[in-house]
């Protein structure tokens, strides 16, 4: 991205419609690659973390909170459990 910067500049000096030209191309390549790397990064993030949770335990915890304030989420907590799972096992065969 720094090359683009510098060429970006010596571009706009001469004003040279070619050179210009050719550091837009070379910024929109970089931006894409740019874009695709933290796209992955965010996958990666996502799948590692949601693997790491103990899902039981969140259940369990959320179970006991909703008793504690005598709400009833049993229901959503099922229906919830297989969003998630569906979402992983998406995620997971993407990557």
């Amino acid at each position: 991205m720094g090359k683009v910067v510098t060429g970006m500049d010596a571009a706009l000096k001469s004003m040279n419609v070619e050179k210009i030209s050719k550091v837009m191309e070379d910024f929109e390549q970089s931006f894409e690659d740019m874009d695709v790397r933290s796209e992955y990064v965010e996958q990666t993030m996502n799948s590692s973390t949601a693997a790491a949770t103990p899902e039981d335990e969140v259940d369990s915890l959320m179970n006991q909170v909703a008793d504690e304030h005598g709400a009833c989420r049993r229901g959503r907590a099922s229906k919830a459990g297989r969003r998630r799972r569906r979402r992983r096992r998406a995620a997971a065969s993407r990557t």
